[in-house]
C-alpha cells in the first residue's frame, strides 16, 4: 500500500471535459456553449474558436479565423445560429449574440499532418443550418433510424 495522499477534491476538470470530445463524422445539433479569441502560433492569425454541445454534453471545438477569405465561415455559423442572413448594416458582429443558439452541423473526418510530421485525423465541420433545440423523443427516433431499428414504447 502507497503512502501517497491525494486529495481527490481539488481535481480540476480538464477544459473542454477531456472524452466527451466527438468522434464521429455526422450531423449533430448542438448549442453554441462558448467562444474564445486566439491567435494562431505559425501565421499569427487572428481566430474565434466556438465550442458547440449537444444536449447530451458532447462537445466539439473549430476555430474560425477572421481573415476575409475565411470570414465566409464564421458568417455561415452566425446566420444559422441567428436564423437571418447578415446584412451589410451588421458591420459591428458580437460573437456573444451566438451563445445558447441551437445550429445543426455536419461534421467531417480530416487527415492532417501536426508540426512534429505526425499524421493525425480532427473532426471539422463541413456545414452549418438552422436548427432549433432538440426534443429528445426526436433524439431517440433519429438514432432508432441510424442504428435500423424501430423505437418501442415500453408502457
Amino acid at each position: 500500500m502507497s503512502n501517497i495522499k491525494i486529495n481527490l477534491t481539488e481535481a480540476v476538470e480538464p477544459e473542454g471535459n477531456g472524452g466527451l470530445y466527438l468522434k464521429e463524422s455526422g450531423d449533430y445539433i448542438m448549442r453554441i456553449d462558448s467562444f474564445k479569441e486566439g491567435q494562431s502560433e505559425v501565421k499569427g492569425t487572428q481566430f474565434l474558436e466556438f465550442t458547440l454541445k449537444t444536449n447530451k454534453g458532447q462537445i466539439h471545438s473549430e476555430r474560425f479565423y477572421t481573415v476575409p477569405t475565411a470570414l465566409w465561415k464564421l458568417k455561415r455559423l452566425a446566420e444559422s445560429a441567428l436564423k437571418r442572413e447578415i446584412s451589410v448594416s451588421d458591420v459591428a458582429f458580437d460573437p456573444e449574440t451566438l451563445l445558447d443558439k441551437w445550429v445543426e452541423v455536419n461534421l467531417v473526418s480530416e487527415e492532417y499532418t501536426n508540426k512534429d510530421g505526425e499524421q493525425k485525423t480532427k473532426l471539422k465541420i463541413n456545414d452549418m443550418r438552422e436548427a432549433d433545440k432538440p426534443n429528445e423523443d426526436e433524439e431517440i427516433d433519429k438514432l432508432a433510424d441510424k442504428i435500423g431499428g424501430e423505437r418501442v414504447d415500453p408502457f
